[in-house]
């Protein structure tokens, strides 16, 4: 395939530069930055070990998909005090958010308003 690119280059060509995985815990690919992420504060997750393990981190992401039981389970009450307690104290320290990854449905935007 004559447009192919190869793919020992899409690290060190710009193409992708971060990566996550759902968690605060590092996942280690040279060239690239880790992106830390509180999925949730329910099912084990913990808040007080997102906050240690993010420190320093120049970008966080937020709860995955809240609004679904079978992801982070939590509503927008929960969602909005977990988000201050957990990620805005990261903020002040310099770090970009990204907002709670919602359902691509009705109900992610409905839970967000």
């Amino acid at each position: 395939m004559e447009n192919r690119q190869d793919s020992r280059n899409l690290f060190s060509g710009g193409k992708i530069s971060w990566i996550y995985n759902w968690s605060p815990y590092k996942t280690n690919v040279s060239g690239m930055e880790f992106v830390p992420m509180l999925w949730s504060t329910n099912k084990g997750h913990d808040g007080n070990k997102f906050l240690a393990e993010a420190k320093g981190a120049k970008v966080l992401l937020g709860l995955n998909e809240p609004k679904r039981a079978d992801q982070a389970s939590m509503d927008p009450a929960l969602a909005a005090r977990a988000w201050k307690q957990y990620i805005e104290p990261l903020r002040a320290q310099g770090a970009r958010l990204g907002s709670p990854a919602i359902a691509s449905s009705d109900e992610g935007l409905n839970w967000m308003q």
